[in-house]
């Protein structure tokens, strides 16, 4: 059963589904995919943050993030893309084995506008 208003945002849909199936994230959410499997975000690290920026504006409350193997730059992009949007909240699911996910809640008392803020 999907959760009621709940985005599993998956960072980019796996090459090998043998391996990494999206549809294992189903029970978490609604799945939207981001990034296709042949858009690796080396390629235009900015073109990638600005488009997650854009496709975060959605992003509510209790949403969750997943990546299922690849380029782990897009992860990174996509704290920042959170960060810059003001988001201090999410949900990551963290692959643990075979069909299993973890839900780690990820969570920032404040995010600094910048980075000597921070200390």
């Amino acid at each position: 059963m999907t959760p009621p208003d709940r985005t599993v945002w998956l960072l980019a849909a796996p090459s090998q589904t043998q391996w990494a199936n999206p549809d294992l994230l189903l029970p978490y959410g609604t799945l939207r995919t981001v990034f296709k499997s042949r858009e690796p975000a080396w390629e235009s690290p900015e073109r990638t943050f600005s488009r997650l920026v854009e496709v975060f504006a959605d992003f509510k409350p209790g949403d969750c993030i997943a990546w299922m193997g690849g380029d782990t730059l897009i992860t990174m992009l996509a704290g920042a893309a959170l960060a810059t949007l003001g988001i201090n909240e999410w949900t990551w699911l963290r692959y643990i084995g075979r069909d299993d996910y973890q839900e780690i809640p990820i969570a920032f008392d404040r995010i600094a506008s910048t980075p000597r803020e921070a200390f």
